[in-house]
């Protein structure tokens, strides 16, 4: 789970990085650079939505199994015969 959230904010740091960039080139009127920019852009996007994804789809869940099998570890157990 903390690998999980480790991957997440990676994610997000390299997406806002990216969309930077972006916004950096973009200024210049070069055709060639638009078009890297418009990449950059692109990329910054698509890692902040895995950063989204992770934290929201894939994590939340698992939060919610973690606190399931914690109350079944902690649970007393007693056998009757």
């Amino acid at each position: 789970m903390k690998e999980s959230l480790k991957n997440s904010v990676i994610f997000f740091i390299v997406g806002f990085l990216l969309v930077f960039i972006s916004f950096s080139l973009s200024e210049n009127e070069n055709l060639f650079y638009k078009i890297i920019s418009e990449g950059f852009m692109i990329g910054g996007w698509v890692a902040l939505w895995e950063a989204l994804a992770i934290v929201l789809i894939n994590w939340l869940p698992l939060n919610k199994n973690l606190k399931i099998y914690k109350k079944i570890a902690n649970a007393k157990i007693e056998i009757f015969y």
